[in-house]
């Protein structure tokens, strides 16, 4: 999910011992935006929830936290959602040497399912 810049979801089913593979893009970013992180969960209904962080324009020194949503049945994400209420600045690192993938915020992301709805943590 969330590859070469463009958020899509795969999924398989099996229908008469057949193996049918189809993926559907959940958003596709601004051209200088990065999605990292992603979070996935069943909705109540029986839909499919993402969350995922993007950061936000160029240079990428901020991110905000976003949420689509798959309806029952349907093969389509709604319109992306920004959880996050402003852009949150990325953190200094503190990783050990070598390894600077996490941006210093951890993975802290999560998404699970409620019986409501879907509830979504994400680093501030």
């Amino acid at each position: 999910m969330l590859t070469g810049g463009l958020g899509t979801i795969a999924t398989a089913t099996t229908k008469d011992g057949i193996t049918l593979l189809s993926s559907s893009t959940i958003t596709s970013p601004q051209a200088s935006d990065v999605q990292f992180d992603p979070a996935i969960a069943r909705t109540p209904q029986g839909g499919i929830a993402v969350e995922w962080l993007q950061t936000t324009g160029n240079p990428q020194t901020s991110f905000n936290s976003w949420l689509a949503v798959a309806l029952p049945g349907k093969a389509a994400f709604g319109r992306p959602v920004k959880l996050s209420d402003a852009a949150v600045n990325f953190p200094p690192a503190f990783e050990a040497y070598g390894n600077s993938d996490c941006y210093g915020i951890g993975d802290y992301t999560g998404l699970t399912t409620t019986r409501s709805g879907v509830a979504a943590a994400w680093p501030t």
